[in-house]
């Protein structure tokens, strides 16, 4: 599939993001007071969707995440944090060419494919449309942890930032001509990409989980989070209104 170079960059922005937390877990612990870096985590997790873009025949929005957070101390039991993470979600959605408003398929694909099947009877062809969307969260947040005892530490996250998205459509043909002077079927097939659709929006996330500490150094965490994604007025394309996670990482303290 070819990149689109929009997109690159965001993953680019991404990578970036993700090494200097790394380079953080590295340098940090020798290089600043103890007392500010309390965490970072690894996660992963996977998300669906809670509300969607209305009148647009969508059914299901789902699919795997993976990221890193980076935490500061407050006090002893609040933090400040900065994720980075990114998600491939499939969207199940009825009639997804037509509601894509794709030009080549409207004007002329759509015409060409329905009238070489009725005029040659010898054409045959299933059309089965494919549709994801790559985001990338960044997120800002204040997280309250409440500690049981030594071992587990439920908390609250309250946060907020700016997701950026590129969503895709492809239309796997499969064909099959007949050759009836030989009694042979010949079979091919290929993807029609149509172009992609990106942007971003604002979010809003709350989160509660807990974390598990296993040694002094490291443990394990998970949490729910919920969040709601404020789109800008000219976006029609960004099909999430708000959506669920569950995560699960490891956790490295400083």
């Amino acid at each position: 599939m070819r990149k689109n170079m929009y997109f690159s960059k965001h993953n680019m922005l991404f990578a970036a993001l993700f090494f200097s937390l790394l380079a953080g877990m590295i340098f940090l612990p020798g290089k600043a007071d103890a007392q500010i870096l309390r965490e970072i985590q690894i996660t992963g997790g996977y998300s669906q969707d809670m509300g969607m873009e209305a009148d647009k025949l969508l059914k299901r929005i789902k699919g795997p995440a993976a990221g890193a957070v980076i935490h500061l101390n407050l006090t002893d039991y609040l933090s400040v944090s900065l994720e980075g993470s990114y998600a491939d979600l499939t969207i199940d959605q009825d009639d997804p060419v037509e509601q894509w408003n794709w030009p080549f398929w409207q004007r002329f694909y759509r015409n060409y494919v329905r009238n070489l099947v009725n005029s040659d009877p010898n054409y045959s062809v299933v059309l089965t449309p494919m549709q994801n969307m790559y985001m990338i969260p960044v997120v800002v947040a204040v997280n309250g942890f409440l500690p049981v005892n030594d071992w587990i530490s439920p908390f609250i996250s309250l946060g907020g930032g700016m997701v950026f998205y590129e969503r895709n459509l492809r239309l796997n043909e499969a064909w099959t001509k007949y050759f009836p002077e030989i009694d042979n079927y010949f079979n091919y097939e290929y993807d029609n990409h149509a172009g992609s659709k990106k942007g971003q929006a604002w979010l809003a996330r709350i989160a509660v989980g807990a974390e598990f500490h296993i040694w002094e150094s490291f443990g394990l965490s998970t949490d729910l989070a919920y969040t709601h994604y404020f789109l800008q007025q000219h976006d029609t394309f960004f099909p999430l209104r708000s959506d669920l996670s569950v995560r699960a990482g490891i956790v490295f303290y400083y």
